[in-house]
């Protein structure tokens, strides 16, 4: 080959080298750029998570302070790491609350608004997650029953001044046992060859609450330990009024004579069936919790020159009120709960009056008027913990 043709080959490899290299220079450059860019990407990618996170937390810090207090309004302010959030509630209607959490981080910020609310259990006048039947009854407030509802005899469910009463079901639609039942929701009467609206009246199921046992004993100042079977008491402990937070290991009798009076005001919990049966000319005046880890049962008249008190009655086991005899029972309010069967009755008038909740697995209510009490509210949170304030709908930011 002559050396002109050499020179030639050499020029040409390294023009080649050149553009390779060129090439390559170019290619890097653009990888680097596109590293950068998904460093950048990735940097603002946590940090709009991490700004989420951040806003989150002010909104479960504002759920927290409506638990404390359900008419807590705000401003709340917090930080957490590098941010900080800042909490406004306001008051919507039917009782709710907006909740609205703006995080800061780093000059920008972020907002997150949700619609809280009692846990709907609280907004129940009745609530029964299998089985209820009721004939003749008039409630005034919401109904909810998670499986079946068996109804007889002409019903209705009213509302409360407030607000309208609410129907609601979870599983089957309720079903007539005579061809002449009904009930009344609102303005509207459901028979037999009515059909009940699915779309609005189903929902989801609302579950049945257990009561913390373990906690509640924690808060016990006395103890008292009965003999083999059954501790019988025609008055209050010895221990109270001094300590009004009692424990009964075992099973209780309440069984005031003629001429006796039983009061007591606080905890009393009783790790055993509960009897409360007072003699004819006893009195019974019970203001506080009752709470029963076998079957709660009362036979006669509680609270009959006490109008004025509040009951939480409460059983793991079955809950049986006989012998009502007056036209309100319990003479107050009263929340009756239950993870068994509430029988209630019979009633030695044409009806009575019950005011307050009822919270059960079965139940089977005839002849009664229920006027719920918004003001137990209180009660449902010391009662069940875990069943408090909620989330009913996220509002996209």
């Amino acid at each position: 080959m002559s050396s002109a043709g050499l020179m030639e080959e050499r020029g040409s490899t390294l023009v080649a080298v050149l553009i390779f290299t060129a090439a390559l220079l170019f290619l890097s450059g653009a990888l680097l750029c596109l590293s950068l860019n998904e460093q950048k990407i990735a940097a603002y990618q946590e940090q709009e998570v991490y700004m989420y996170y951040l806003t989150e937390a002010g909104v479960e810090a504002g759920i927290a302070a409506l638990n404390a207090d359900y008419s807590f309004q705000g401003p709340l302010c917090g930080a957490l790491g590098q941010g900080s959030y800042r909490v406004e509630i306001g008051t919507l209607p039917y009782n709710r609350r907006l909740v609205t959490s703006t995080g800061h981080l780093h000059q920008k910020s972020f907002n997150l608004s949700v619609v809280a609310g009692p846990n709907p259990l609280y907004e129940q006048a009745l609530m029964v997650s299998d089985h209820l039947k009721i004939e003749n009854v008039d409630i005034y407030g919401n109904l909810h029953v998670n499986k079946d509802l068996q109804i007889k005899g002409s019903n209705r469910v009213v509302g409360t001044d407030s607000s309208e009463g609410v129907f609601s079901y979870s599983g089957d639609p309720p079903w007539f046992l005579t061809p002449y039942g009904d009930i009344l929701i609102g303005d509207k009467l459901y028979t037999s060859s009515a059909q009940f609206d699915g779309r609005t009246m189903k929902v989801a199921p609302i579950p049945l609450p257990s009561l913390d046992f373990e906690a509640l004993a924690g808060e016990i100042q006395c103890s008292l330990e009965p003999p083999p079977s059954t501790i019988t008491l025609a008055v209050a402990p010895a221990c109270y009024p001094e300590h009004n937070r009692i424990l009964v290991n075992g099973n209780l009798l309440i069984a005031p004579g003629e001429g006796q009076e039983f009061n007591f005001d606080g905890l009393l919990v009783v790790r055993g069936n509960l009897e409360i049966h007072p003699r004819r000319g006893a009195i019974v005046n019970i203001n506080g919790m009752l709470l029963a880890e076998g079957d709660a049962i009362v036979k006669g008249e509680i609270n009959q020159v006490s109008p004025d008190n509040s009951v939480i009655l409460a059983a793991c086991g079955d809950v049986f009120i006989r012998d009502i005899e007056a036209p309100l029972v319990f003479g107050g309010n009263l929340l009756i709960f239950s993870r068994g069967e509430v029988n209630i009755g019979p009633s030695k008038l044409d009806r009575f009056d019950l005011r307050g909740v009822i919270i059960a697995k079965k139940l089977f209510l005839e002849k009664c008027s229920l006027y719920y009490v918004p003001e137990m509210l209180t009660a449902f949170k010391d009662l069940f913990p875990g069943c408090r304030v909620v989330i009913r709908e996220w509002i996209k930011p």
